[in-house]
């Protein structure tokens, strides 16, 4: 099946769902990547010169504070560069920009802290000055990437942006196409123009070759960028004879990843001498990572058991005062390795279960106590783990430890249930802050829960950790699947 004029292939695209529409925007990456380091250079420049002005006093036009606070706008744009944060991917992510505005920004102030003690001329300019420019550099910087990130999201995800025009060649049916189609236009894709081959008929060698002469009348009609290919890469015979038909073509061909090598790829890339690889499985943190991983453990939950020992001293007398003793609950879960410790939470139940059937809570479990909804609903059940993080047995991210009852129930049901002992269990985790926490009534609950531990485990950083801790605090009253 294939197209043999411009026209065809117009009419072909518009039949399969083209997503060419009067309202989108075209730009180009690098357009968009230049006027955001051309806004973030203007922005830093008109603080400098107002803080120079309207907080020092100063009635020059363009003061010596205001001259030196300029300067900022180099490192700071060289450091987001060299992070990535300028990638358009990265651009559109209102997270990763928070994450590398605070960076970058740190980063700079340090810098010139370095620069000006060296050269022995820090003390020359105002604290006063110094505080205004950094802080509100950091607030302002924050609004207007988080709100161009937003900006760019929504029009990505309602296919009214374009930074990409391509065409696109197809071995497979018309669903995928179209499915293909309007997944690349959130990406900022467009395909102007597109060819579907059927790999069943006898002439599939004639078709690849005709699509290709109808890509290449595309090319001289259209702005068109680049030719995408989509097969499957286990079929090596249709994959050399469709690029082998495109290889006379006078524009980039990039051959695009299918589920399974995308799956792979994703993955850390390895490599020793000549060979390459990718790392399909994670090994345990090294211990290096354990050390920084520890470090922040014993740093968050000192500092929170000292800040939150009234709370918890009014929740151990309210429990006694409600339901006597005991006021912890201890319970035996599985940690690092499988080994086997115990867990203590304040109590929040009228049972101590902790054998071979260990029921769920569930929402109005009547073995909650009155007092235990209250804690339970806000989490404050779960601060006696802090003793757990500086014992050793838990650290304050990773995945959550279960019952040993339902750790050999879903081990023997879910293959990779195990893998999640690699690391030591948490207070929060990813699959927290992401909505899969409370009672896993089915199977499938559990396994995406489990997942998301999987993706935790092998893609860990600090700042993984971090960014889960805060999301933590945000949420933690405002989950509905807290009971």
């Amino acid at each position: 099946m294939f197209h043999s004029d411009f026209s065809q292939i117009e009419e072909r695209a518009g039949v399969l769902g083209s997503l060419r529409s009067p309202v989108r925007l075209r730009l180009t990456k690098e357009l968009i990547q230049s006027l955001v380091v051309f806004i973030d250079v203007s922005a830093i420049l008109a603080l400098a010169v107002l803080t120079d002005r309207y907080i020092l006093w100063d009635h020059e036009w363009f003061g010596s504070f205001a001259g030196a606070a300029a300067l900022a706008a180099l490192p700071f744009t060289a450091f987001m560069g060299l992070r990535g944060a300028y990638r358009f991917d990265r651009l559109s992510n209102p997270d990763a920009q928070i994450r590398q505005i605070l960076i970058a920004w740190f980063a700079t102030f340090g810098f010139l802290a370095v620069t000006a003690f060296m050269m022995k001329v820090s003390s020359t300019f105002s604290r006063v000055g110094i505080a205004f420019f950094f802080s509100s550099g950091a607030l302002m910087l924050l609004a207007v990437h988080y709100r161009a990130a937003r900006w760019l999201r929504a029009r990505l995800a309602g296919s009214k942006l374009s930074v990409l025009r391509s065409l696109a060649v197809m071995i497979g049916d018309a669903q995928a196409l179209d499915d293909m189609q309007r997944g690349l236009a959130r990406e900022g894709i467009e395909i102007v123009a597109s060819e579907l081959i059927d790999a069943t008929t006898t002439t599939f060698a004639d078709d690849c070759s005709a699509a290709a002469a109808a890509l290449k009348l595309a090319l001289s009609r259209t702005r068109a960028s680049s030719i995408l290919v989509f097969v499957p890469w286990q079929k090596q015979a249709w994959l050399h004879t469709l690029l082998g038909a495109l290889d006379p073509l006078p524009a980039p061909v990039m051959l695009v990843a299918d589920a399974p090598i995308n799956a792979l790829i994703e993955q850390r890339h390895v490599r020793y001498g000549r060979l390459n690889g990718f790392e399909v499985q994670r090994a345990p943190l090294s211990r290096l990572d354990c050390a920084l991983k520890r470090a922040i453990d014993l740093g968050v939950a000192s500092a929170a058991l000292v800040l939150l020992a009234p709370l918890m001293l009014m929740t151990a007398a309210a429990i006694w005062i409600e339901t006597g003793r005991p006021v912890f609950f201890r319970q035996r879960r599985r940690g690092f390795g499988g080994r086997v410790f115990e867990m203590v939470k304040f109590r929040s139940m009228t049972v101590m279960q902790d054998g071979p059937d260990v029921p769920q809570a569930s929402r109005n479990d009547p073995r909650v106590t009155s007092l235990g909804r209250l804690l339970r609903k806000t989490s404050i059940d779960e601060l006696p783990q802090l003793f757990n993080v500086i014992r050793g047995d838990m650290s304050i991210v990773g995945p959550r430890p279960h019952a040993l009852a339902h750790d050999d129930q879903y081990t023997e049901i879910i293959a990779a249930y195990a893998y999640r002992h690699h690391v030591k269990p948490g207070i929060t985790g990813w699959a927290q802050v992401n909505g899969a926490r409370g009672e896993t009534r089915q199977t499938a609950d559990m396994e995406r829960r489990v997942a998301y531990d999987l993706w935790y485990i092998r893609h860990w950083s600090i700042w993984l950790d971090i960014q889960i801790i805060l999301r933590t605090a945000v949420s933690v009253l405002a989950d509905s699947r807290a009971y």
